[in-house]
């Protein structure tokens, strides 16, 4: 087995490649699974993951058909996504369509069967925790998900779109936790967090939306502002924003379109993007690099900082750089 592990206060990443299946079985964090091979011939598994304090991130590939039964430990929830649109692989003999995630709770044996050349990716979250972060997700009332499901219909989009950032954030997110410690960690997991919720893992009862007056929504669009900028070395997520202005998504969303004329996660990526290109340009050259400016100011994902700076100024970071800023890095 090959292991490449790196430990960052409780952030943990690993890499891993098995030639056997029992020793793959082995691998994932906090599971207990056994994994019987059904077709002929060497068998290869690899794993990748992120593991933080209440998050599992992690995608699995097995090259031959395999039965397992699996268990993840009391208190969390695991949400299953195969990669590929023909790797269904079934749960209890249900297919995972392409419109659905496989579901369990914690505490209880399940059963998967799993094709040849499978990849898989998954994530197990603390149920308690995932519900609190959701709290403010919208004007809705959050209802436990029923633990007997076995899948969870999203839809084909929401799925695609599920799959595509967890697999980004597996790319990127080692590293961005590695070079930036604690608060990219924090990152990291929050947007696995709000990734879940929205993509519509938890079912929801929608309430009235309440009205609120033209000055409010003025107020409520410049307190987000104010905050996001006091928390400028992360992210600020839009979930946490409702929950520390005690207004619903849907209530933020039109107070940012009522005062700004676009979105919070438009205008809030805007903002941060503003303070990259000013310090870039005021640094002098050799003082700092580009990557150490724009993680000050909460991003991670450095090709996609990189293409979002070029979409909004019309230029690369280190184009603003050698204009007169920092050195590249």
């Amino acid at each position: 087995m090959l292991e490449t592990p790196t430990s960052v206060r409780e952030f943990k990443a690993r890499q891993i490649v098995s030639h056997d299946a029992d020793e793959q079985a082995a691998t994932l964090f906090g599971w207990k699974q056994t994994y019987d091979q059904l077709t002929p011939g060497q068998f290869v598994g690899s794993l990748t993951e992120l593991n933080f304090a209440a998050t599992h991130l992690f995608c699995e590939t097995t090259s031959h058909k395999l039965h397992q039964l699996c268990e993840i430990p009391d208190g969390a929830w695991w949400f299953g996504i195969p990669v590929g649109r023909d790797a269904a692989g079934s749960i209890h003999a249900t297919p995972i369509s392409t419109e659905v995630l496989a579901f369990r709770p914690g505490g209880c044996e399940f059963e998967l069967l799993t094709p040849p050349d499978y990849s898989i990716l998954g994530v197990v979250v603390n149920a308690d925790a995932l519900m609190r972060y959701a709290e403010q997700y919208c004007e809705s009332t959050l209802r436990q998900i029923h633990t007997s499901n076995e899948i969870i219909c999203i839809g084909a989009q929401r799925r695609h779109a599920l799959s595509e950032m967890l697999q980004m954030i597996l790319r990127e997110g080692r590293s961005a936790a590695d070079a930036s410690g604690g608060a990219a960690q924090h990152n990291v997991e929050t947007t696995i967090f709000a990734t879940l919720v929205e993509s519509g893992v938890l079912p929801t009862t929608r309430q009235k939306a309440r009205h609120i007056s033209s000055a409010r929504r003025v107020q409520i669009a410049s307190d987000a502002r104010d905050f996001a900028l006091a928390n400028r070395d992360r992210a600020v997520g839009i979930l946490e924003l409702c929950g520390v202005l005690h207004v619903s998504r849907r209530t933020l969303q039109y107070c940012f379109e009522y005062a700004y004329d676009t979105t919070p996660q438009n205008y809030l990526r805007a903002l941060r993007l503003n303070g990259v290109r000013r310090e870039l340009s005021a640094r002098e050259r050799g003082s700092t690099t580009i990557h150490q400016v724009a993680s000050s100011w909460g991003f991670w994902h450095m090709s996609q900082f990189a293409q979002d700076y070029r979409t909004l100024f019309g230029v690369l970071p280190s184009d603003t750089l050698f204009a007169g800023g920092a050195s590249a890095g």
